[in-house]
């Protein structure tokens, strides 16, 4: 299971993912409700 790393960002939330494996992945997360 990933683990999730929530940063602050003066845009759109970032989500940072690291799938275990030295593989980071950044998501823009733009619907938030």
């Amino acid at each position: 299971m990933p683990s999730l790393t929530k940063r602050p960002k003066p845009y759109p939330e970032v989500t940072k993912i690291s799938n275990g494996q030295g593989v980071e992945f950044e998501i823009m997360i733009s619907d938030k409700t």
